[in-house]
This record gives C-alpha cells, structure tokens and sequence, in this order.
C-alpha cells in the first residue's frame, strides 16, 4: 500500500485507521463529508477531501486525480435509530454512495485492493457465537444497507481484478466516538449526574476496542489474496448494558445507576451479538489486544479530557 484513499476517516473508526496507515509511511488521502466525522480527527499529514458519497461525479474526480492502489471504505450513516428515521438518507448514502466508490475505484484501473465495512447488524438473533456462514437477516435500516453493500462487494469482486475484503464490524469502543451508542452516551451523561435513564439492559453486544478493530481492517487488507474474503471483526465475548456501566462505576470511582425509561427502549432489539472470529484469526493472524477494560479506560479518558 502506497497511495490510500480512506472514507469515513474523520470519524470513529476512521481516524485511528487513518494513525496507522500513515504510521506505515502511506500517502493518505481522507474522504469525509464532515457530517458525523470532525475535522480534528483527521490526521495532520493526511489529505482531507470534502466531499458526500453520493456525489458521483466529485468521487470519480477524486479517483481520477489520486491514483490510489488501495481503498479502504468506512463511511456511512452508522447510528442505527437514525437510519431508520431517515432512510432515505441512509440509503442515499450507503448504497448510492458505496456504488459510487465501487464503480469509481474500478474505473481507476489503479485499485488493487478495496477494504469495505460491514456489519454485524446484518445478522439475526442468534444464541451464542455467530460465524460467517450464518445467512443474513438484517433487523434494521442500518442493517439492510450493509447486506446490500455485501452484494454489492460481491459484484465488483465478480467483475474486476480488485482483491475485496468485508469486515463485519462488531461493537467498537473507545476514544473519538461521533455518534451516541451506548458507551459514549453513558459517559456523556454521568458528566451531569450518576442517575442515567437507559433502554434496554439485557441485550449482549461484542465490544471490541476500536485500536484491535483498526488492526483487523489492515490485516484483511495485508493478507486476502482475493478475489474476496468476508471476516467477523470482533472478540467473542459478550456483556449486556448492566455489565458496561459496573465496569464504567469502576473507572469512574463512583457507582451509576441505571433507571430503565420505556420511552428509550427499542422495539426491535436482538439479544446477542456475539462475534466468532476464528476466520479472522486463523486466516490473517489477527488477535485481539486490548480487553473490555481498557477500552473503556480509553473512552473514558478521552471524554473526561475534554
């Protein structure tokens, strides 16, 4: 990887893919509207283009002018009660866009290699841990666009020369979140008081600190010899919402309490997220670095900080 354009790289994940692609000596270039992302987290040494997906003609200008051998595609409208208020934009964005990337970086005849983010939303509800070959069945706006983007992987796969890797993201967590799931939306809040109202409680998610998530989206990129490879992204263990705010009380040095609010809780709502990433492992070599507590240390940190 010499010449990398990187979307969504102002944002969660982005940005600290963004710290180590640049710490490898790539020239990187960063797409991002700038709608969820922050400018800030963009990397001094990287080029920032600002630009929307869905701007066919500005992403293939950007293509024409970068002549980059690799891409790794993050951006998207994550925040699932979001998409589903407004899926039109989620789709504009996530699918109309994605296909502009994708037909873009193919027209190029520059990209050699193409890393697209996808999710474990497009899962059912499932007991236990869930592995690749679990067919899926998205819950969700946010989900049905990510399986769509899958196919649309598959397609371009199918039709060009470019080694194409999908990362089904589990939970991550840590410092420089942009949108409000669970973990920054409860250290947003003990800011004011150590009483939080909160939705559901029960269900499990595989939290994954978003340092490790950044690592395995370059060794999917390092490693497929192609022509395409689909890996969980995740750690295999689980905790509910009861669990994440006791180990926050811990880090925090005083206890929160939960009061549940029927007015926050989802009404469609699986109940384990639970990642099997043994592809990820045996195929690339990736591990897991950081545990559920230094994750939220450095959430906790980077919040508290600011």
């Amino acid at each position: 990887m010499k010449k990398v354009l990187l979307t969504g790289g102002a944002g969660f994940i982005g940005s600290h893919v963004a710290d180590l692609l640049l710490a490898r000596g790539c020239e990187l270039t960063v797409l991002d509207n700038l709608s969820f992302g922050r400018r800030e987290h963009v990397p001094a040494a990287a080029r920032l283009v600002e630009l929307d997906l869905a701007d066919r003609a500005g992403v293939q200008a950007c293509f024409a002018a970068g002549g980059f051998d690799t891409v790794v595609h993050l951006a998207a409208i994550h925040f699932i009660p979001y998409c589903n208020q407004h899926p039109d934009l989620a789709c504009r964005t996530n699918v109309e866009g994605t296909q502009n990337i994708f037909d873009a970086a193919q027209a190029s005849g520059t990209v050699a290699r193409l890393f697209t983010a996808s999710t474990a939303a497009v899962y059912p509800d499932c007991a236990g841990p869930i592995d690749e070959q679990v067919a899926r069945a998205p819950m969700d706006v946010y989900g049905m666009t990510k399986s769509a983007n899958e196919e649309q992987a598959a397609i371009l796969a199918r039709r060009s020369d470019i080694r194409v890797s999908v990362g089904r993201f589990f939970n991550a967590v840590g410092g420089r979140e942009t949108n409000p799931h669970l973990v920054p939306d409860i250290l947003q809040r003990i800011r004011a008081a150590d009483l939080i109202e909160i939705g559901n409680t029960s269900p499990k998610r595989d939290y994954i600190d978003v340092r490790d998530m950044a690592t395995g989206v370059l060794a999917m990129l390092d490693g497929n010899a192609g022509p395409i490879d689909t890996c969980n992204i995740g750690t295999g263990e689980v905790y509910d919402v009861v669990e994440i705010a006791e180990f926050i009380s811990r880090i925090h040095r005083r206890r929160i309490e939960l009061r549940p609010a029927e007015r926050l809780i989802r009404k469609v709502e699986r109940q384990n997220l639970q990642a099997d990433s043994r592809r990820l492992q045996t195929r690339y070599g990736w591990r897991a670095q950081h545990s559920i507590h230094d994750s939220l240390a450095y959430a906790y940190d980077w919040y508290t900080q600011r």
